[in-house]
C-alpha cells in the first residue's frame, strides 16, 4: 500500500516543523534555563552563580532588570548613611545589606560592577535604580575610586524626577558622607547646606543624619579632639586598613596569600 502526500502537504508540515523548532529555542528553552537559574541560585547550588549570569547577559529590555533587581540589587550591600565614626579615605566605609535569599551565594564585586553600571545607565528610574548607584558607589569605594563613585550617585540623582525629593535628598546626602569621609569637609557642608534649605525638611531621618554627620565634621575641625583623639585615629586607620585588604580579597579584588 503507497502513501502518497502532496507537495504543499509536505511543504506544510516542514514548516510546522521549522515553525516548532524556532519557537522551541526562542521561547521554551530560554525560559525554561532562566527557571532553572533561579531556582539552582536562590538554593545555592554551586554553578547557580554562573547560570545566573548568563540568564542577565542573556535577557533583555524590562526581563533583564528583572532579573538584576531580584538576584543582585535586592540582595546587594548599599552605601550606608550612619556611621559617622569611621576613619575614610584610607579607612572605611558603612555599608547596610538587606538579604531576602539567605542561601543565594553572594556577588563578588567584580561580578557586581557591570551590572549596576548598567542597571543606572539604562534601567528603569525609580527606587532600583536608586539602590543600585548606592551599591555601585560601595563597590566603587572599595576600589578606591571615589570620583567615580561620586559621579554615579550625581547621575542618577539628575535623572530622578523632579518631584522625587526624597530619593534625590537620598543620593545627595550619600555624596555629602563620601566627600567628608575623604576630607573634602567644605563640600560636604555646601550639600548638607542645601539639604537643611530644601522644603521637604518634615523627614525627620534625614534630618537626624544631617545633624550627625555636621557634628562629625565639627569634631574633625576641633584641633583639641585631633590630638586628644590622634593616638587613637591611628590604630584605627590601621585596622580599618587591614580590614579593607581582607574584604577585598574576599571580594575578588586582591590575590589571596599563598
Amino acid at each position: 500500500m503507497k502513501v502518497r502526500i502532496k507537495v504543499k502537504h509536505l511543504f506544510t508540515l516542514v514548516a510546522v516543523l521549522c515553525a516548532s523548532l524556532v519557537l522551541l529555542q526562542v521561547f521554551i528553552m530560554p525560559s525554561v534555563q532562566v527557571a532553572l537559574a533561579k531556582k539552582h541560585f536562590e538554593q545555592g547550588v554551586p554553578n547557580g552563580k554562573n547560570e545566573m549570569l548568563r540568564a542577565f547577559d542573556a535577557a533583555s529590555g524590562d526581563d533583564k532588570w528583572a532579573l538584576i533587581r531580584r538576584y543582585m540589587i535586592e540582595n546587594g550591600s548599599d552605601l550606608g548613611a550612619t556611621r559617622f565614626d569611621v576613619i575614610a579615605g584610607d579607612g572605611t566605609f558603612d555599608s547596610s545589606t538587606v538579604t531576602s535569599l539567605p542561601d543565594a551565594p553572594r556577588w563578588t564585586g567584580e561580578e557586581k560592577l557591570k551590572y549596576l553600571e548598567a542597571y543606572t545607565e539604562g534601567g528603569p528610574v525609580d527606587g532600583y535604580m536608586v539602590r543600585a548607584a548606592k551599591q555601585l558607589a560601595f563597590e566603587y569605594l572599595k576600589l578606591g575610586r571615589i570620583e567615580d563613585a561620586i559621579r554615579a550617585l550625581e547621575r542618577t540623582e539628575k535623572k530622578l524626577p523632579s518631584l522625587d525629593d526624597n530619593h534625590k535628598n537620598e543620593l545627595k546626602f550619600a555624596r555629602a558622607k563620601i566627600y567628608a569621609d575623604t576630607e573634602q569637609s567644605d563640600t560636604s557642608e555646601r550639600l548638607l547646606n542645601e539639604l537643611g534649605e530644601l522644603p521637604s525638611r518634615q523627614d525627620p531621618y534625614l534630618n537626624d543624619n544631617v545633624a550627625k554627620l555636621k557634628t562629625w565634621i565639627s569634631k574633625q575641625r576641633d584641633p583639641t579632639a585631633s590630638s586628644v583623639s590622634g593616638t587613637i585615629k591611628k590604630k584605627r586607620r590601621h585596622a580599618h586598613v587591614r580590614h579593607r585588604r581582607v574584604l577585598a580579597e574576599q571580594q575578588g579584588y586582591l590575590p589571596q596569600p599563598d
